[in-house]
């Protein structure tokens, strides 16, 4: 259980990073999305962070992907995911309250 949502068992082992599908409540223009983790190498104490892509862009843009591969080699468990419009093949991003309602759901 992830906050009252199910959380998939559609689990992959991706370059390093495991893949979670997540449920998305409505009204997103899709039902689900992925979330990327990289989890952290030699990890001191348990540190996690979520970040989620600029407009416009999705989880494999350059710097997002440094950042995250950045950090888990200093030890911090770094989440990635793309919000619903992306997944719909959309550039703009949808309204603020879509997208803080998807970053909870997520989270």
């Amino acid at each position: 259980m992830l906050r009252g949502h199910r959380l998939y068992v559609e689990t992959l082992v991706m370059h390093d990073a495991i893949e979670l599908r997540i449920p998305l409540r409505p009204p997103q223009v899709v039902a689900h999305t992925a979330l990327r983790v990289v989890p952290a190498q030699a990890p001191s104490r348990p540190i996690g962070l979520l970040l989620a892509p600029g407009a416009g862009s999705d989880h494999t843009e350059s710097v997002l992907a440094g950042l995250a591969r950045g950090l888990s080699a200093r030890g911090v468990a770094v989440g990635t995911f793309d919000f619903a419009y992306r997944h719909a093949g959309r550039r703009p991003p949808d309204r603020r309250d879509r997208l803080v309602r998807a970053f909870e759901d997520v989270l």
